[in-house]
């Protein structure tokens, strides 16, 4: 489940800006409300990946991946559809960002 946990969050880490294009081009939005978004979601995920083996040694690992994946899941089917910029920074960079943490700690 590492190898599998690793391979989602980096992926999801270099997707964006290929959604930040396709964003820009369908929402009209600036550039800089797009990209807080991004940012907010890789600020989550490090913060959260720094303090996570605390709650590794309290809650456990599998409890913690399992959890995130979860957070990821629910993130993505939010981000799909969500009707503007405003709720896809709850979903991504809120849910996305602390689940992608949570599921990147390494044990």
């Amino acid at each position: 489940t590492c190898f599998t946990g690793q391979f989602v969050v980096v992926g999801l880490f270099y997707s964006y800006g290929q959604l930040f294009a396709a964003l820009i081009h369908e929402t009209g939005e600036s550039g800089g409300k797009l990209a807080l978004i991004g940012s907010s979601r890789d600020f989550l995920l490090n913060g959260i990946m720094a303090l996570g083996g605390f709650g590794v040694n309290k809650i456990g690992y599998v409890t913690l991946s399992t959890l995130g994946s979860a957070m990821v899941v629910l993130s993505l089917i939010f981000d799909s559809i969500v009707p503007n910029t405003s709720w896809l920074f709850l979903s991504f960079s809120l849910i996305g960002g602390i689940g992608n943490g949570v599921l990147c700690i390494p044990y």
